[in-house]
């Protein structure tokens, strides 16, 4: 993976940092801080014309997570004086930023309803719940982000909690409606592991 080859080269890693930054800049960032949500969703999925459903095109939780994964290694290589990588402070605050927005976003900010449909048997019900799970994962990272980068403090502890309410609500939405097919799918994609959830609680409680 992307986030492997950064960290085992840190010489290439202001080129490969340089290329995710762009591609999620350019596709899937709202850079205006004001505006929710913070993050293009509906750029991630494409309708399957045969089946008329929804698919995922762009796995953007992944690539949120590499870039994270890359902010963690840079910290430590810049703690440690082993390199200075580029975009640093500028990637931080995006994350920062992405979390921040994140907290105060509600399901209709992404154009879904709790009592919509989310069967992927539908169209509009795989598009739903692919936008729900791809959300549900994208507050896992902002959790582990905020968790593991922005340490703990009043305002971190605050912000994860709200974070967590919110991927709360998604996964009981999802839980609730998206059917035995969909609670499947949704158990394999979980980045979420189970040591960071024990920790985020134990800071918290």
């Amino acid at each position: 993976s992307l986030s492997s080859t950064f960290s085992s080269n840190a010489k290439l890693s202001g080129h490969i940092l340089d290329l995710l930054l762009d591609h999620f800049t350019k596709h899937y960032y709202e850079d205006d801080e004001d505006l929710l949500p913070p993050l293009k969703l509906s750029s991630c999925m494409a309708r399957n014309e045969s089946s008329d459903t929804y698919i995922k095109r762009e796995p953007l939780s992944d690539l949120l997570n590499c870039l994270q994964l890359c902010t963690k290694q840079s910290i430590e290589w810049e703690e440690k004086g082993v390199e200075q990588v580029s975009h640093l402070e500028r990637l931080k605050k995006i994350l920062r930023s992405i979390s921040r927005r994140l907290s105060t976003c509600d399901l209709d900010d992404f154009e879904l309803d709790k009592s919509g449909d989310y069967l992927m048997t539908t169209s509009v019900g795989s598009k739903n719940h692919l936008t729900a799970a791809l959300l549900l994962e994208i507050y896992e990272v902002a959790l582990d982000y905020t968790f593991s980068i922005e340490g703990i403090s009043d305002a971190s502890c605050n912000l994860l909690l709200d974070l967590f309410v919110k991927h709360q609500s998604v996964l009981d939405v999802l839980t609730e409606k998206g059917g035995s097919a969909g609670k499947k799918n949704l158990m394999r994609r979980r980045l979420l592991s189970s040591s960071t959830t024990l920790l985020f609680l134990k800071s918290l409680f």
